[in-house]
């Protein structure tokens, strides 16, 4: 199966984006107001910035929740694995093989009991 994965955030990230935009503007401008003497013009400057950010966030989630969809995050391709299964299927077969070797070769299984599990493995599909 070929195909793309689209990754979307959830809905619930636009509101967390939206209450967190208000609450970063209401923030800033407790903060301009107490600016006092010459820091004031700065801090003016710098709260019209931090206005902007923070309306920008709350407008942005507000137009992901109107849409009904958040924009993608990210897109994977998928490829299908290539005719006769993928390695990792023949990894395990490989696998079962060894290990029963092993056990044969430490006595741990008859001969019959191996040359029986070996032919049930090799019946597999790989």
């Amino acid at each position: 199966m070929n195909g793309k994965i689209t990754v979307r955030p959830p809905r619930a990230s636009a509101i967390v984006l939206i209450v967190m935009g208000i609450l970063f503007l209401a923030f800033g401008v407790v903060l301009v107001d107490a600016a006092e003497g010459e820091a004031r013009p700065l801090v003016m400057m710098f709260g019209i910035l931090w206005a902007v950010v923070c309306i920008g966030f709350v407008v942005y989630g507000f137009s992901i929740l109107s849409r009904g969809k958040a924009p993608a995050l990210a897109v994977i391709d998928v490829e299908s694995a290539p005719e006769g299964g993928n390695r990792a299927e023949g990894a395990d077969f490989e696998v079962k093989l060894r290990k029963l070797e092993r056990l044969r070769k430490e006595q741990l299984i008859s001969e019959e009991e191996y040359r029986r599990k070996r032919t049930e493995i090799m019946a597999e599909k790989w």
